[in-house]
């Protein structure tokens, strides 16, 4: 017999005294002696029991004191799902034994016909059924979040790799503008190089989102210690370049030795999509200025990207900030974008064990707090 049924913890909930004292006896003729054997009388201290003691197997009575029928059985399932329960029934009531198994009973036992053989072979169907469920369930929740993954890095690689395509495209569209007014004050050459450069960087910002990719696949996420200010400054280097705006006024209020364990694609992606709006939605009233800075709490660096732009109507839109294709100011046709920015960088957070916040009024600016983990939780 396995040494783990052992150490087994059973809680029989059962009026009868009578009964009690069988189902005791029974369980002293197996051949494995059990640990503990916990009684209760009503469903109330059975959930007492539940509550304040290790169980690792229930047998249920449905017909008790304050507890009737197939809700006796449902009020276990469902409030400690994890937990095998096997349900007593009498010798009229085989249906509602095979109805318990379908509300999450793990067997069911007809009482006056059990002996120490059926015993043993109950309680190992059900803590054997009990470990299937449980490695499923962890196998599922494994698929979800390789799905969750999968899904995250097909948006970053559609979001993400506009970037370098619309620098390519802005210095085509400005040969042929030079072009057409006759002011080539850009030779072909100096364009080529330009669009050089953007292929250059479309291709190593492609091979870097897929062996990240390939990595969480196989190895699990590859954090890497991440020195913020040098970080914050090299996005802010490619962003300007791509928005072909040298002037914006970018205050950095970081240091290298604020440090955050992260996959450093992802922290790209969440700083290029909040500089990115920042950028796109500033206001034509005053010259845009962007702050950068971080502040420390006891488990998280919390990343602050502050803006004086045309600013959020949080109040209208609080349940739309984040969600896929929901783009904020759709009345605005000159500013690009799909919706799929914010909703890319909740998901990127949320899936590392951090949190998002946004403080917003609308034409003053708006501030993203984006706190991550200082060491990663998965």
């Amino acid at each position: 017999m396995n040494r783990t049924l052992n150490r087994i913890h059973i809680l029989l909930i059962e009026d009868n005294i009578a009964d009690q004292f069988l189902m005791q006896e029974i369980l002293e003729k197996t051949t494995f002696p059990v640990k503990n054997l916990i009684t209760a009388g009503t469903l109330t201290e059975g959930l007492k029991e539940l509550n304040t003691k290790k169980v690792d197997l229930v047998f249920l009575d449905l017909s008790l004191p304050d507890s009737h029928g197939l809700e006796t059985c449902k009020t276990i399932t469902d409030n400690y799902y994890g937990t095998p329960v096997i349900v007593l029934t009498g010798l009229n009531d085989v249906h509602v034994g095979l109805e318990a198994i379908s509300l999450g009973a793990a067997d069911y036992i007809v009482k006056g016909t059990l002996d120490e053989f059926g015993m043993e072979r109950a309680i190992l169907y059900a803590l054997q059924r009990n470990e299937a469920q449980k490695q499923m369930t962890k196998t599922m929740d494994m698929l979800r979040g390789y799905n969750q993954k999968l899904e995250q890095f097909a948006h970053i690689i559609s979001h993400d790799l506009m970037s370098p395509i619309i620098s390519i495209k802005a210095s085509i569209q400005l040969y042929e503008l030079e072009k057409k007014h006759n002011d080539l004050t850009q030779t072909a050459e100096e364009v080529m190089d330009e669009v050089y450069k953007g292929v250059d960087k479309l291709h190593l910002k492609l091979k870097s989102l897929v062996k990240t990719l390939v990595e969480q696949q196989t190895s699990g996420s590859k954090f890497d210690t991440i020195e913020l200010s040098s970080f914050t400054r090299k996005v802010i280097q490619d962003m300007r370049e791509i928005y072909n705006q040298p002037d914006i006024d970018i205050e950095v209020d970081l240091t290298d030795e604020q440090t955050i364990s992260f996959v450093p694609d992802l922290m790209y992606s969440i700083m290029q999509n909040l500089l990115s709006n920042a950028i796109k939605y500033r206001s034509p009233k005053r010259t845009p200025k962007i702050k950068i800075w971080a502040e420390s709490q006891e488990e998280y660096y919390c990343l602050n990207v502050e803006d004086n732009g045309i600013g959020i109507d949080m109040e209208a839109n609080k349940n739309r900030l984040f969600g896929m294709f929901q783009r904020l100011h759709e009345d605005n046709t000159e500013i690009e974008g799909r919706g799929i920015g914010l909703h890319l960088v909740r998901n990127i957070v949320y899936s590392n064990g951090g949190k998002i916040d946004v403080k917003s009024t609308v034409d003053e600016g708006t501030t993203f707090i984006v706190c991550l983990p200082r060491e990663p939780k998965f």
